[in-house]
């Protein structure tokens, strides 16, 4: 049998065990579950606590990390000393989601015009250990133990790589279904890898083995999907969020559990699209739309357990994106479509209530990007007109400003807290914090 590096878009497809049917503009696709795939060669994915190896950190995307990832200086309330920094391409930064894993930073490089670049730069000094040039758009990647996994478009379709963390060497291939110019993001958790795509008005969700890339199963619901999936590992429970809705599946086998519609409002200017990801902690699903909705589902049964929703008068919207998540609390950012500075509330799991709110009025006229939980303190970027751009530190038991510190240039990313850093990425590169 050819090597799948090799191998064409159908004949892969037919390796994999999928059905494949030519037509115009694609292929068909239907349930499927193939016992002879199983976990592929049951490989886990090793992670280290102080790893971010998603760009929400996991697979829950509950940006999260661990006491022990927190910065190395001791708050002296002047802010957090510069490590290094790393000056990328111009292009397209703000597709850039970097990752980290055992001491490296991985990123994609997206670039509409000219050759893309899968890099990867040393955590603490920041020299560049080895860089991939593609000539397809690169997308987002994650860093799991040896492996890199990387969903990206290519010229014969969307396709799902695995390359070695070492030196960046392909270690196997997959096409993914997906639209031309479908560019997502693979999820991981234990020894599977969960793909979403859409074909046409129809949203695809695939489990495979991380070892070979080999599909375990697929999945398919309505609507387009929207964002990648969320995964809650000990419920064996994935959520795929789709164009007006959400569905829940088993990891196991992929049979789907329960699936909510987004009804539209009376209001013809509300929009119930899911807005930012699903994030998933402390058995809820924790869901945002354009209209102003935010929402937490059980999502063992698919029940509301709460909701809230905001004023949809007046000329502009504004919306929720659920953001972090930690002791209880959802840390998520209210975002206004005008002049009005962008507020934070953190929001009682339990209850949906404001256990407290800072506005980006307060801490300086501004947007503010998703907030990241480590170790009691919030850290989120502070995005002002001109070029005094910060990266803010808050007491998340209170709202209150510990510190504030200077960024070299226009934060495109929320903060990531990794192994004794704070990297946030930039207009022109990284800057990295101790």
């Amino acid at each position: 049998m050819p090597s799948l590096d090799t191998l064409s878009r159908r004949e892969a497809l037919a390796a994999a065990g999928l059905l494949c049917v030519g037509g115009s503009g694609g292929f068909l696709l239907r349930d499927e579950f193939d016992d002879r795939f199983g976990d592929d060669s049951n490989l886990p994915a090793d992670v280290a606590p102080t790893d971010w190896p998603h760009p929400a950190r996991d697979a829950a995307h509950t940006r999260h990390a661990p006491p022990e990832s927190a910065p190395d200086a001791r708050e002296t309330g002047d802010g957090l000393d510069r490590a290094w920094s790393f000056e990328r391409s111009p292009h397209g930064p703000e597709r850039t989601r970097p990752v980290v894993a055992n001491g490296t930073v991985f990123v994609a490089e997206s670039r509409d015009a000219g050759p893309s670049a899968l890099r990867a730069v040393d955590r603490t000094g920041g020299d560049e250990r080895w860089a991939v040039r593609m000539d397809d758009a690169s997308g987002a990647v994650v860093a799991v133990g040896d492996r890199v996994l990387h969903l990206h478009d290519a010229v014969e379709g969307t396709v799902l790589d695995a390359r070695a963390a070492a030196d960046g060497s392909l270690l196997w291939r997959r096409d993914e279904p997906g639209d031309s110019g479908l560019v997502g993001l693979p999820v991981v958790a234990g020894s599977r890898a969960y793909v979403g795509g859409s074909q046409g008005r129809t949203a695809v969700l695939g489990a495979h083995g991380l070892g070979g890339g080999r599909a375990a199963w697929r999945r398919s619901t309505d609507g387009s999907f929207l964002g990648p999936p969320a995964v809650d590992r000990r419920a064996s429970t994935v959520v795929l969020q789709t164009l007006r809705g959400l569905a829940a599946f088993d990891t196991t086998d992929g049979e789907r559990r329960w699936r909510d519609t987004f009804e539209q409002t009376p209001d013809d200017r509300a929009n119930p699209n899911p807005y930012g990801w699903p994030l998933l902690a402390d058995g809820r699903a924790f869901v945002a739309t354009y209209e102003g909705l935010l929402r937490a589902y059980d999502f063992a049964s698919g029940e509301v357990d709460w909701e809230r929703r905001l004023d949809a008068s007046g000329r502009y919207a504004h919306v929720f994106e659920p953001g972090a998540y930690a002791d209880g609390v959802l840390f998520t950012v209210e975002r206004f479509y005008d002049a009005r500075p962008d507020v934070l509330h953190a929001v009682d799991a339990e209850s949906g209530a404001d256990r407290w709110t800072v506005a980006a009025a307060d801490a300086g006229e501004g947007s503010l990007s998703n907030p990241t939980v480590c170790d009691g303190r919030v850290y989120l970027t502070l995005t002002v007109d001109g070029d005094d751009h910060e990266l803010l530190r808050l007491d998340a038991g209170d709202g209150s400003v510990v510190d504030r510190t200077a960024l070299s240039s226009f934060p495109y990313r929320a903060p990531i807290v990794a192994g004794g850093r704070v990297l946030v990425s930039t207009g022109d590169g990284f800057d990295v914090f101790r």
